[in-house]
């Protein structure tokens, strides 16, 4: 979604719901390198700005290793935000990919204390092995829904749907 591009563009206004810890995970492999980058980083911003300040927030950057930017969400006030913001615009995509370690981070990142509804929202075109993300989705037991976002033009749609349905997303 480039702005100006003629495209309707989500107004980055906080929705009323019950405040959540949101992991926002995106792939920066060598395959996300373009638009699908770009589309990533304004898709991933515009989430963080959408947060109230009773969620919390961490973002996860990945291709064959993961890049937190924190070990657990933080609490979305202006300056995580705002950290956030800055993170997702710095990456840059190259490496390779691995969707079943970044998976498994995001989950591992999940503050098992707090009660809030544990969310990813998980953003790759899906080019990956598909068994082993697979596998890391089923091994995990705690309440985490994951909720995926294929960008670019080579989805791996139905791993995308498969991951999604395992996780209730």
């Amino acid at each position: 979604m480039k702005r100006g591009s003629g495209e309707i563009q989500p107004k980055a206004k906080p929705m009323p719901k019950e405040p959540q810890d949101v992991t926002i995970v995106v792939d920066r492999s060598g395959s996300m390198t373009g638009e699908p980058m770009e589309h990533a980083q304004a898709a991933a911003a515009d989430m963080v700005r959408m947060l109230n300040a009773k969620d919390r927030v961490n973002v996860i950057a990945f291709s064959d290793e993961v890049d937190p930017l924190f070990s657990q969400p933080h609490d979305a006030d202006q300056k995580t935000k705002d950290q956030a913001i800055k993170f997702i615009n710095g990456m840059h995509a190259g490496g390779g990919k691995d969707i079943a370690l970044a998976l498994q981070s995001g989950i591992k990142a999940q503050e098992a204390k707090s009660e809030k509804p544990k969310v990813i929202m998980f953003m790759t075109d899906g080019q990956s092995d598909a068994e082993l993300a697979m596998n890391a989705a089923k091994a995990d037991t705690k309440d985490v829904r994951v909720f995926t976002i294929g960008l670019g033009k080579e989805v791996n749609k139905p791993l995308l749907s498969r991951l999604a349905a395992v996780k209730r997303g």
